[in-house]
């Protein structure tokens, strides 16, 4: 571009587009990843060494400004993706769950979704993240497969959903990530072996903390069954409902429930009739959900809790998560 009455353009939205995208507080963003995520979406997977090349042979120099334009339109989107704000509360959600698991393989495709799908298409592109972010959480929080796996049906459907969008074509998308999930019985194995315990010598079959995955799936849990539709779920502590010093299966993630820090504290040492009553008043769903189960043990055998009804919860929430949450939405 041609310096025009003094005015140097391109290097004007050249210095937007480097600030939309280098950015401090974020390690895996900067201008040449963006430029690679930008290519994929736009032109096609292409090799490091060919990108500049398919610029030049996809543009012409009479579009150079409109190339400059879409750029930093998509610097914007892409600022927002791997900050997570920009947007409502749900997209907001999506995007930082993406961010937190340094799910970065997705971002061509969002790129493409974002352009596409417009402001008055709000609900459809929660829809489409949301359906996503479950995806995520069985293929990669709960089954820890490798999202390079995915890359070929990612960078595919990037490009053809920029250079048509349809709701059928991202249907399509979407069910062909779907085809790569583990089957129900693997994946409620998976679910079964999520431990978390400051008692590590009591479990003699201990391999590792899943703090992080547990407390995705109790905030996932939260929003499922909150029936205000928020997804701003406030901040737990994982409390274990039999203490995790008397070893047995309460290391299990089916005995681990959210509280707050306060109510937590207030739960220390005390015998489950006592914490029944913190469970009922807490704000989560899922102590309060727990206390009703408990009641019911009680009036079949005289117990609220033990090692079979940890075990029996497990896997109820593996299934409910397979079958009924992580599921698709589109």
């Amino acid at each position: 571009m041609k310096v025009v009455g003094g005015a140097d353009t391109a290097n004007l939205i050249w210095d937007e587009i480097i600030d939309n995208t280098e950015i401090e507080e974020v390690s895996n963003a900067s201008i040449d990843k963006f430029l690679t995520n930008y290519i994929t979406h736009r032109f096609g997977k292409t090799k490091k060494n060919q990108e500049f090349n398919v610029i030049v042979q996809q543009i012409e120099k009479t579009k150079v400004k409109t190339l400059l334009d879409d750029l930093k339109a998509k610097s914007k989107i892409y600022k927002n993706i791997v900050t997570g704000k920009g947007y409502n509360s749900k997209i907001n959600y999506e995007l930082n769950f993406l961010n937190l698991y340094k799910i970065t393989q997705f971002r061509p495709i969002l790129l493409s979704l974002f352009s596409e799908l417009t402001p008055n298409e709000t609900t459809k592109l929660e829809n489409v993240l949301l359906t996503i972010k479950n995806f995520i959480s069985i293929y990669i929080v709960i089954g820890s497969e490798k999202t390079n796996k995915l890359e070929k049906i990612i960078y595919k459907y990037s490009k053809e959903l920029n250079d048509e969008y349809s709701d059928e074509l991202c249907k399509k998308f979407l069910e062909e990530l779907y085809k790569e999930l583990p089957v129900k019985d693997d994946f409620v194995s998976k679910f079964g072996k999520l431990t978390y315990t400051n008692n590590k010598k009591l479990y003699p079959d201990f391999s590792k903390n899943y703090k992080k995955e547990i407390t995705h799936v109790i905030k996932e849990y939260e929003i499922f069954t909150n029936s205000d539709d928020e997804y701003n779920v406030k901040e737990f502590t994982l409390e274990h409902v039999d203490d995790d010093s008397t070893g047995g299966l309460s290391y299990l993630i089916g005995n681990i429930i959210p509280l707050s820090k306060k109510d937590n504290k207030a739960c220390n040492r005390k015998p489950i009739e006592e914490k029944i009553e913190i469970y009922n008043r807490s704000s989560y769903s899922a102590p309060r959900l727990l206390v009703s189960t408990m009641k019911k043990n009680f009036a079949n055998d005289s117990k609220y809790w033990n090692d079979e009804y940890v075990k029996n919860r497990t896997t109820k929430m593996a299934n409910q998560f397979y079958k009924e949450i992580w599921i698709n939405k589109f």
